[in-house]
């Protein structure tokens, strides 16, 4: 009855999702705003999500890529 000496490896777990953007802050400066392109939403100050170099203003705004047909 004493404890099992299985040691887990990090590696061992299931793959983690690979999601869209990259978080940036973004501050607009003298009342300059951007707008995000999906949603049209104004923004001065906030959190930003990147993904090739376009600013959104959340993930779900983010346009789903095209998986490549194999």
């Amino acid at each position: 009855m004493g404890k099992s000496n299985k040691s887990r490896r990090v590696s061992d777990g299931p793959p983690k999702k690979q999601l869209p953007g990259k978080a940036v802050m973004y501050q607009g400066l003298c009342g300059v705003h951007t707008n995000c392109p999906t949603c049209g939403k104004k923004v001065g100050k906030a959190i930003m999500w990147e993904d090739n170099s376009i600013l959104y203003c959340r993930r779900g705004c983010i346009p789903k890529k095209a998986e490549a047909e194999v």
